[in-house]
């Protein structure tokens, strides 16, 4: 997908290729035999949740700007603060798949 947003998206690759190293990060962390199998779900699930609730709120209530502001935590710090990146994408692939008004 990331590959594909370079593509289209030309002026952002670099930050399409910062996700993929932090992502390149999590892969290298879970592939060590002491990996943290349960901080990357939370990382995973988080991050669906705050994208699939940002999304909720922007389309009924018609907002022009989500934030979403974090105490610091193993799940903001984990993976290089992989899972502001994973809301980023996960809120916009909402909107591109189903469209801002539907």
């Amino acid at each position: 997908m990331l590959d594909k947003w370079c593509e289209n998206t030309p002026t952002n690759i670099d930050y399409f290729n910062q996700i993929k190293k932090k992502i390149g990060v999590a892969k290298n962390e879970l592939s060590k035999k002491s990996a943290n199998y349960a901080l990357f779900r939370y990382v995973i699930l988080v991050s669906l949740l705050a994208g699939y609730i940002s999304y909720i709120f922007t389309k009924y209530n018609e907002a022009e700007i989500f934030g979403w502001f974090s105490d610091r935590d193993k799940i903001v710090d984990a993976y290089d603060s992989l899972v502001s990146d994973q809301f980023g994408m996960n809120h916009h692939g909402r909107f591109s798949h189903r469209g801002k008004g539907n």
